[in-house]
């Protein structure tokens, strides 16, 4: 894979709104925004570029694009509805050239863990459930280096 975009959403309306429209951010209330936001296209947000593969050494590219749906939104609506609006941005990452697509914030949360998504896509969907397991893991080992603390000691304690 090549290139990748990810899904992002606001979180404070407000505030995440005002970031890439200050004008509407500023004069519309969160009840406007979250009633305008049923109706407003996924949104572009930033092309990634000089990232290099430590796999390949071969240079990948990728695309934030927004969902404009808030946590609150996509809990609360028809689960049709989100659907629809996090495909459209599926759509709009593939048509940018994006040969993966990450699913995230709570688009990963909502529905069926992007299996619905995944199926009206031309690209592979994933949750981004594994990063976020190997960045845990990864602060884990490094907090407890800072204090000293030699993870192996505690390999005994397993979960699994």
């Amino acid at each position: 894979m090549d290139n990748f975009a990810f899904i992002i959403h606001p979180v404070d309306p407000k505030r995440d709104v005002q970031r890439k429209f200050p004008l509407l951010g500023k004069v519309l209330p969160v009840p406007a925004i979250d009633f305008f936001s049923r109706y407003f296209p996924p949104v572009f947000i930033s092309h990634i570029t000089g990232i290099t593969s430590q796999a390949t050494g071969k240079e990948i590219e990728g695309w934030f694009i927004a969902c404009p749906f808030t946590p609150k939104q996509m809990v609360s609506l028809p689960p049709e509805t989100v659907y629809r609006k996090v495909i459209a941005t599926g759509k709009l990452a593939h048509k940018l050239g994006a040969k993966i697509l990450g699913l995230g914030g709570f688009t990963s949360v909502v529905g069926d863990a992007g299996i619905t998504i995944s199926k009206h896509l031309d690209i592979p969907v994933t949750t981004g459930d594994s990063y976020t397991i190997a960045v845990a893991v990864d602060a884990t080992l490094k907090a407890a280096q800072r204090m000293n603390i030699n993870p192996k000691r505690w390999a005994k304690y397993r979960l699994w």
